[in-house]
């Protein structure tokens, strides 16, 4: 069996480097998007509220902050509305 190389582009060991240079580049480029893309949603999600920590009913103070709200005092719990469902103060 005989191996040659061709003549022609699609044959020849510059043809086959050129195809390999232009793989690599579009690799980069692509690299390179993907990193410009990674750090725009970086840049994004910067100074974004962090994940929220308290459980239950929540309270906000007005400046942005928030806790967990306290039954009988931030709401009414069902002790404290038991036997007046059927009753009104005058």
């Amino acid at each position: 069996m005989e191996t040659s190389v061709g003549n022609n582009e699609g044959n020849s060991l510059s043809g086959r480097i050129g195809t390999l240079e232009e793989a690599v580049n579009d690799s980069n480029s692509g690299l390179a998007a993907t990193k410009a893309i990674a750090d725009a949603a970086t840049t994004a999600l910067n100074g974004k509220q962090n994940k929220i920590e308290v459980s239950g009913i929540l309270k906000g103070d007005g400046n942005g902050n928030i806790s967990a709200a306290t039954p009988g005092s931030d709401f009414l719990t069902s002790q404290d509305i038991s036997g007046k469902a059927n009753t009104i103060d005058v």
